[in-house]
């Protein structure tokens, strides 16, 4: 079923539940976000719906020009993808990172870098970890919250 005003793809072929996060995630309130918080682990858990669920992203939602909240539900499944990423994930990543650098799909693309990159390139993990310490003072406390504990996660580890 191809809706012609779907431009987020989420109703081409993706199981039902996937296309409810993705419409959920569209209209973007605050509820609607609760909703995709306790959802999308459900999803990404199981490893058939993770693969669809990141074939998606990869696919409709980093490189959605129209919708914030659909680059950061794509991010978003990237900070619960448990598997590899592909060059271009990360490459489409920091882009949304950059673009969005001040909106939480920004901080989504950035958290999903922190997760992924954790030994590349030196110069892009300063460019993370500066992303996350301006996210650390948002005014999200949920968001800065989150970047506090991640950056902290990360003084800990160069102490070991």
């Amino acid at each position: 079923m191809k809706n012609s005003t779907d431009t987020t793809g989420a109703f081409e072929k993706y199981p039902p539940a996937l296309q409810e996060i993705i419409a959920t995630a569209e209209r973007g309130r605050d509820a609607d976000w609760k909703l995709v918080d306790k959802r999308l682990p459900e999803i990404m858990k199981r490893h058939s719906g993770a693969e669809v669920a990141i074939g998606w992203a990869r696919k409709k939602g980093l490189t959605n020009k129209e919708s914030e909240n659909i680059r950061d539900l794509a991010a978003s499944m990237f900070v619960l993808y448990e598997d590899h990423l592909t060059g271009d994930d990360y490459k489409a990543l920091h882009k949304v990172m950059q673009f969005d650098a001040k909106k939480p799909a920004g901080f989504r693309a950035a958290c999903a870098l922190f997760k992924h990159s954790k030994h590349d390139d030196e110069k892009k993990r300063e460019e993370v970890m500066h992303v996350l310490e301006r996210f650390s003072k948002d005014k999200d406390p949920i968001i800065s919250k989150h970047a506090q504990k991640l950056l902290a996660q990360e003084k800990k580890e160069e102490q070991k």
